[in-house]
């Protein structure tokens, strides 16, 4: 359970409600780079190991991006 009172998955979701997943470039059908939409963050499977896996590789990059902390915009 968080500060805010709601469990720690929920604080997780509302933090990543600002910022969305898009995939942005497949080779063969297949995943291979990704992006945050927010930061622009880019995520990129490894080489040939999701060669043929669909599935495997828009796991991998959507992990990725969940363990992703966009950077603190600077103070004005």
């Amino acid at each position: 359970m968080s500060g805010t009172g709601f469990p720690d998955c929920a604080t997780l979701f509302l933090v990543m409600a600002e910022c969305s997943f898009k995939t942005l470039m497949y080779v063969d059908k297949v995943p291979s780079m990704a992006s945050c939409t927010k930061c622009q963050r880019k995520f990129f499977t490894p080489g040939s190991t999701f060669r043929g896996d669909r599935v495997g590789a828009e796991e991998y990059l959507r992990d990725k991006f969940v363990q992703h902390q966009c950077p603190k915009e600077p103070a004005k």
